[in-house]
Parts: C-alpha cells; sequence; structure tokens
C-alpha cells in the first residue's frame, strides 16, 4: 500500500510510520533532521511540507501522488493551560488543523 502520514515527525506520525513499515511510506514534517532519521529507520520517503502553506500543500500533494492511505497526524502542542497559552500560539495550534489541503 502507498501511505502519506502527514505529520510524521511527531509522536503520533512517528508511531504510525514505525507500525506501518513494510509498506510504501511517504513522510511529510517541517523538521527536515528529524525527518530525515525516521525515513532511514522505517525505509520511507521524505517529502517535507509545511502544511500551513497553501503552495508547499498543493506542491505535496502533487509529488505524493495516488495514494491508498493518508494519515492526517498534523498538530501543535502547548506544555501550559489553554488560559495560560498566548493567543499567538493557540492560533498557529488551529491554523495547523485547518491546514489547505483539499482532503483534510
Amino acid at each position: 500500500m502507498r501511505i502519506l502520514i502527514l505529520g510524521a515527525t511527531g509522536g503520533l506520525g512517528t508511531g504510525l510510520a514505525q507500525a506501518l513499515q513494510g509498506h510504501e511510506l511517504l513522510l511529510s514534517g517541517r523538521k527536515a533532521r528529524e525527518l530525515q532519521a525516521l525515513v532511514e529507520r522505517v525505509r520511507g520517503k521524505a517529502l517535507p511540507a509545511d502544511l500551513t502553506d497553501e503552495l508547499e500543500a498543493q506542491a505535496l500533494l502533487a509529488e505524493a501522488g495516488e495514494l491508498d492511505m493518508l494519515f492526517h497526524a498534523v498538530g501543535l502542542a502547548a506544555r501550559s493551560p489553554v488560559r495560560d497559552t498566548g493567543r499567538d500560539l493557540l492560533e498557529r495550534m488551529l491554523q495547523t488543523l485547518s491546514s489547505p489541503l483539499p482532503f483534510c
């Protein structure tokens, strides 16, 4: 199966990539060094992208091509109560959930 994992460098994305080893894995994330290390461990293909940028998201889809499965594990977390988290960080958290990919 041809599988794209968005947010592959996070905890959930990395876990999915490890669990799905043996499939054709396309792994996307913003952290280039961590993404490359993961690709080498699970024998996938790196597709670095910032999904908050519409052009990067479109380029990612074009490069990924036809897929059998997609995992949307994109996210951003804060280590503080919501009431103590700044508005900028909260807005960035919500922005990652509403990426410009047409199927997300």
